[in-house]
């Protein structure tokens, strides 16, 4: 299993996949705060790490974005997108549920796996090669250091080889191939037509009595959060760097004094000799690794011995592992590198996380400093911060003595930072929108003393450059909406129901007029509604939608050349007819050979991810899981 995590990583598909997965996470700022404490806002627990709120907002607008233009058509209701939201939160929890058990078997990436990766991402390179900046400037809008990005991708990497290893050990047999093959590759030629629910809208009609019925029986629907309007002042740091300005004089002498801080990063390429102390005591490998340098001092070819003694995966280049700069590898193995004075010199045993290591430096690349032009920008927006961040601290003190001092107003804290008094948007006890989904805000927000007692709060830090002082503006408790308030909302709903019911019942009875050889086609003319048909579709044709195409691989198949129907309710509530007029099977013999190693894959694939489920469920089972669906909006 640990090779599969050293050396799977290097799979092309499994490169394109993190670069993906790590870029986007990134800057949605959607790596799980799992870890960092107990949050009010949780909307589950996994064994005591939390998923957020802001987690789920992150995972739903991400899923909610592969079903494009048909997410609005699959779920139309409140509904049915809560269900939706909820359905991404299981997702959320079994994937926390794999991170605890990688880092619970302790597999981990390796630091050159981790390096490679970074790399390897576009969003981080400049005209084809990797650059620091561009890395630095993400950790500086995230605020994280090297190590804890590092950590992050190198526990995607781990995640993502656990996962493919269910793909890698699973074994197909010839007569599932055969039976997959058949499957997968099946085609079937389709008629169908769709009774719209919302024909019937206008022509159902709902009773008082039916409308307390279902009011009285979804009363948990109709429930209204307790929830807070505020009127608060913010100071930013942005915001105070943008009315500051920088002459040209200034940004001239900051260059001038400053030059080391533009000198492109020196670079160092090395090869390395890894013994790992996984499967062997530490004194084993100590043992070994000293026994290897002293081949490297009697003379013994570096790259050679690596290639016959290194326990990573850089041992088939000799133990190079390529260009890298500083607050990238691990913190020994990077002292160690950039203490090599001269190209071909070899360290001493350095030993880090990974194991013991030996270590040649390569190459040099030298860092020249950056022309004044190229650098001017960055120069202006550094000294404008360093100017917006002397001030920020002025004003936030004074921000937070002045609301304190007039407690029951924010007027003089407005006026004397020069501020502007804002009103929030209704907020819940579980969070809102922007700055007030921030736990700290939220919790000031609800204390007694702002709540009850009606004063301003104290200067709450909702990040370093960022503070806030509120008050309350307006309080509404929890409570549920009366008949009176939803009694429209409840009577589309009953609409709604009863039209697919109608939909349902008529498409039912067209179903068993076809199957007993009735023909519908002038009921069909009356209601304005067309056989749609598709030849040689397969299970993943778009041609008729994918709810139609779902039916069709579901319907029975012609007997003795006569059609059977099926129908069923669709997502959207209206009602589906199939009819399957032909079944075309492939003959796998006239598959090519490229063909047959790719089905073979897909089958092999797809028995993984069925390893991979079961392995969920089980750890599931086993976990504390606490989800706080009443959070879920």
């Amino acid at each position: 299993m640990m090779e599969s995590i050293r050396t799977g990583v290097q799979k092309p598909w499994i490169k394109f996949l993190l670069a993906i997965v790590v870029i986007s996470f990134v800057f949605a700022g959607y790596f799980t705060s799992s870890g960092l404490g107990s949050d009010p806002n949780a909307v589950a627990t996994v064994n005591d790490d939390d998923i957020t709120a802001n987690d789920l907002n992150a995972a739903v607008q991400a899923e909610a974005a592969r079903y494009g233009e048909q997410f609005n058509a699959m779920f139309p209701t409140d509904e049915r997108r809560r269900e939706f939201r909820l359905s991404v939160l299981d997702k959320l929890i079994n994937s926390e549920l794999v991170a605890q058990e990688v880092k619970e078997l302790g597999l981990r990436a390796s630091d050159s796996q981790v390096v490679s990766q970074v790399q390897d991402i576009p969003a981080f390179q400049v005209d084809g090669k990797f650059s620091t900046a561009m890395l630095d400037q993400l950790l500086v809008r995230r605020g994280w250091s090297r190590e804890e990005f590092r950590q992050m991708v190198g526990d995607d990497i781990a995640q993502s080889q656990f996962i493919q290893i269910f793909s890698d050990t699973e074994l197909a047999m010839p007569y599932e191939v055969e039976q997959r093959i058949a499957l997968q590759q099946q085609e079937r030629t389709v008629k169908a037509f769709t009774i719209k629910s919302e024909q019937f809208l206008d022509t159902v009609s709902i009773s008082d009595e039916e409308i307390e019925q279902y009011y009285q029986s979804n009363l948990d629907s109709y429930k209204v959060a307790e929830t807070l309007t505020v009127d608060y002042i913010e100071l930013t740091m942005d915001d105070l760097a943008a009315d500051i300005d920088v002459s040209e004089d200034e940004i001239k002498q900051f260059y001038d004094s400053n030059q080391d801080l533009y000198r492109a990063e020196e670079e160092r390429r090395v090869a390395h000799i890894l013994v790992n102390t996984e499967d062997k005591s530490e004194d084993e490998a100590k043992a070994k690794i000293d026994a290897i340098a002293a081949r490297i001092a009697s003379g013994e070819d570096f790259a050679e011995v690596a290639k016959a003694e290194s326990e990573d995966f850089s041992a088939e280049q000799g133990g190079d592992l390529g260009f890298a700069g500083r607050g990238v590898m691990d913190a020994e193995f990077e002292k160690a590198m950039f203490e090599l004075e001269s190209v071909g010199d070899v360290s001493d045993v350095v030993e880090s996380e990974f194991g013991f290591h030996v270590i040649k430096l390569l190459d040099i690349k030298d860092g020249d400093v950056r022309p004044l032009a190229e650098v001017k920008s960055e120069i202006e927006t550094r000294l404008k911060n360093d100017k917006a961040e002397e001030t920020f601290y002025i004003k936030k003190d004074k921000m937070a003595q002045l609301a304190f001092d007039r407690y029951d107003s924010l007027t003089a804290a407005a006026a004397e930072t020069e501020l502007e008094i804002k009103t929030s948007e209704p907020f819940s006890p579980q969070g809102g929108q922007g700055i007030f989904a921030n736990a700290e805000l939220i919790k000031e927000a609800y204390s007694q003393d702002v709540l009850v007692d009606g004063k301003n709060s104290s200067a709450i830090e909702v990040s370093e450059d960022h503070a806030v002082v509120l008050r309350a503006n307006q309080h509404i408790p929890a409570r549920t909406k009366s008949l009176e308030e939803v009694k429209s909302q409840v009577t589309t709903a009953l609409k709604r129901k009863k039209a697919r019911e109608a939909a349902a019942e008529i498409g039912q009875s067209l179903v068993a007029k076809l199957n007993d050889g009735e023909p519908v086609d002038a009921k069909l003319a009356d209601m304005g509604i067309e056989w749609k048909e598709a030849s040689n579709i397969r299970r993943n044709s778009s041609e008729l939608g994918f709810d139609i195409t779902r039916i069709a691989f579901k319907a029975p198949k012609p007997t003795n050349g006569v059609a059977k129907a099926m129908g069923s309710e669709l997502m959207s509530g209206d009602f589906a007819v199939v009819q399957v007029t032909k079944v075309n099977t492939p003959d796998i013999s006239k598959l090519s050979d490229a063909e047959q190693k790719q089905a073979v894959s897909r089958i092999q694939r797809s028995m993984g991810d069925s390893g991979y489920s079961a392995l969920v469920k089980a750890t599931r089972k086993d976990a504390d899981v606490v989800k706080f669906e009443e959070r879920v909006q």
